[in-house]
């Protein structure tokens, strides 16, 4: 599963008016997991920068929810909120679907606007994102023995017990399962499978005890039937 990636699963008739459950974290925090997206169908020719548009993946079978991030020549390149960088294709009618016009949240509908207004608020959420991961890895260079030295000691998790506010969640992906750590709507670790361990996002390992972590065999709502399940 590519977390650079919005996951959407619906039925994919193109209609006037369609709806799609949203999936991922390259759009956050436009988005987050489980959001109902609506979206109007269009063509390329309806589109501008800063616009949310939903298209199948070329090469997967997978859809995509991105921003408009440049239009040359009629070539529109696409990318999401939370990445820095474009998507390595073009957008052409045959793999778009259409554009986001509201989402539905917590019973709550939200209009999407898109156009220059939140492409300019994407960019300097881009400076931002920037800024922050070049900031964390200072941190982390000059810091990394003292941060270890205080994760493994595990003083900072007693003072500060977060672990009791975290849930872990299962999300379906096809006949795969990909889990994830929350603190509220925020990721902060996901269960490596290839390593059989979690990863946690820092400076959060700082106040999460790891060993009493559930790995995946251990949570038993993953038979749950349900598009995603939360079990804490």
């Amino acid at each position: 599963m590519n977390t650079f990636n919005s996951k959407i699963s619906a039925n994919n008739t193109k209609q006037p008016e369609t709806s799609l459950r949203y999936f991922g974290s390259s759009m956050k925090p436009t988005f987050r997991d489980a959001d109902v997206l609506n979206i109007s169908v269009c063509n390329c020719d309806n589109l501008h920068l800063g616009d949310v548009i939903v298209f199948n993946h070329p090469e997967r079978q997978i859809k995509i929810a991105h921003r408009v991030r440049k239009i040359d020549k009629n070539r529109i390149y696409t990318g999401g909120d939370n990445s820095k960088s474009k998507d390595d294709y073009i957008i052409t009618d045959n793999i778009l679907i259409g554009k986001v016009t509201s989402l539905k949240r917590s019973g709550k509908t939200i209009k999407v606007r898109g156009g220059l207004k939140d492409h300019f608020k994407s960019e300097l959420y881009h400076r931002y994102l920037i800024f922050k991961r070049k900031l964390m890895l200072f941190i982390l260079v000059y810091f990394r023995n003292l941060y270890r030295a205080l994760a493994e000691h595990g003083i900072v998790k007693r003072l500060i017990p977060l672990h009791k506010f975290v849930k872990i969640c299962a999300f379906r992906n096809n006949d795969s399962v990909e889990h994830k750590m929350l603190l509220g709507s925020m990721q902060i670790g996901k269960y490596v499978e290839q390593y059989n361990r979690w990863h946690i996002r820092p400076p959060f390992r700082l106040v999460i005890a790891e060993d009493i972590l559930p790995v995946p065999e251990t949570i038993s709502s993953l038979e749950a039937k349900s598009s995603f399940v939360i079990s804490k």
